[in-house]
């Protein structure tokens, strides 16, 4: 017989390839492994985004959430699926923070609601009906549906300056009321508190900051940062659950960054240039200087039962949101909205008392009456070299739930 002898480096080789075999082996079972994890992983955040976004549809049609008061609602009659809803206001909105849950996971986003506005809210103008004819002059060209009084509209001199287009009407004429529609009282009363200053009851404070200070509050915070004082002026940055009330006035310096801020004061007043977007409560009035531009979804009120009360936008001032000037029924003739020429608002206004605009409106005004006012002479209820177009408001604008409105509700913007 034959004896054979193997070399030890045969050994050392058949022991390396069984290591490498066994590395690769291991390879294939934990990648293996963690390709399972992933997946599992994938299925969770897969089904959490459709508890969240089953949160998000159950927050857009529930109205029956009070305030400050977290709802718990359990989904698909599984206790690993649920979602935490807490709904508060926020100026001319109300803002909801939402927590989807599933099997230990959350999602977690804030955001601003609306309302779709209704038909007449999609209309270009509503005026209310004192039984005779509103009148139009110079370059005036109204645009959509119009509720208007049962006298209608005629063409007008205002000096020497007769109407200059070929139809009275770009749209349908409606009939109008004899009365303004009721606003909502609730949203009032939520309104009345900002301007009173009484609206941090809501809201547990941070502290009380002092102007001179940037400041950026989340709206995830359940803490509400404030700045209060007697006369305020800004000159910082501002951004989100941030609360400024004066009891006296407010000033913004063209140099402030604010970003959904609420600020409320019995006079507000923003300085020529300034760009940001915020909600401003007045008692007394509420001055925009020229070139100021509030973008949406911002909004401007004024509410007063002693007047005289008044928004003014200089030339080249724009606003994208809402407007509303209101008061008791009694005193309207003491309350003037003024858009002066090259001014513009794109969104909704509401006037219980006088519009004198030059400008364009573009989207809706309700209002008590017109006013035209000249060196020589002062016209009720003629509209001047006026633009009013509901046709060219972007038609994902989004109202609030004070007036002509529907009870359908979407997303107006995505809260940090």
């Amino acid at each position: 017989m034959k004896k054979y002898h193997l070399a030890a480096g045969a050994l050392s080789y058949t022991l390396m390839i069984g290591i490498l075999v066994s590395i690769v082996l291991s390879g294939i079972i934990l990648t293996a492994y963690y390709f399972r994890i992933e997946r599992i992983n994938y299925k969770q955040k897969i089904k959490l985004t459709e508890v969240f976004e089953s949160g998000l549809e159950l927050s857009l049609a529930v109205k029956d959430i009070e305030y400050n008061k977290p709802k718990f609602f359990q989904l698909y009659e599984d206790q690993a699926d649920s979602v935490y809803l807490t709904k508060y206001p926020w100026g001319g909105w109300d803002v909801f923070d939402l927590i989807a849950f599933h099997s230990g996971d959350t999602i977690r986003r804030v955001f601003q609601r609306g309302n779709v506005l209704s038909e007449k809210g999609k209309s270009a103008l509503f005026l209310v009906d004192e039984f005779r004819p509103v009148s139009v002059s110079g370059t005036t060209k109204l645009t959509g549906v119009c509720y208007l009084p049962k006298a209608g509209v005629q063409s007008a001199y205002v000096g020497r300056v007769g109407y200059q287009n070929e139809k009275l009407l770009y749209g349908e004429k409606r009939e109008s009321d004899d009365e303004l529609p009721e606003l909502n009282e609730d949203r009032l009363d939520a309104f009345e508190e900002l301007v009173s200053g009484k609206f941090k009851e809501f809201f547990p404070l941070i502290e009380n900051y002092q102007s001179g200070y940037s400041l950026r509050n989340s709206f995830r915070n359940d803490t509400l940062a404030t700045i209060t004082g007697s006369t305020i002026t800004i000159k910082d940055t501002l951004e989100g659950k941030v609360w400024v009330h004066a009891s006296n006035k407010i000033f913004i310096d063209r140099d402030a960054i604010l970003d959904n801020v609420i600020l409320s004061a019995p006079i507000i007043e923003l300085d020529t240039g300034f760009v940001g977007r915020a909600q401003i409560f007045a008692e007394d009035s509420v001055i925009l200087r020229q070139e100021v531009k509030l973008e949406y979804p911002s909004f401007i009120g004024v509410f007063n039962d002693k007047p005289p009360a008044s928004i003014q936008l200089a030339e080249k001032a724009k606003v994208q949101g809402l407007v509303i000037l209101n008061g008791d029924n009694n005193d309207y003739y003491q309350r003037v909205l003024k858009i002066e020429d090259t001014a513009e608002i794109e969104g909704a206004v509401y006037s219980n008392g006088f519009v004198e605009t030059y400008g364009t409106i573009n989207g809706h005004l309700t209002t008590r009456k017109f006013l035209v006012n000249t060196l020589t002479a002062v016209y009720e209820n003629y509209i001047f070299n006026t633009e009013i177009n509901a046709e060219k408001l972007n038609p994902r604008f989004l109202t609030s739930d004070v007036w002509f409105y529907e009870h359908k509700n979407e997303i107006v913007q995505w809260l940090d």
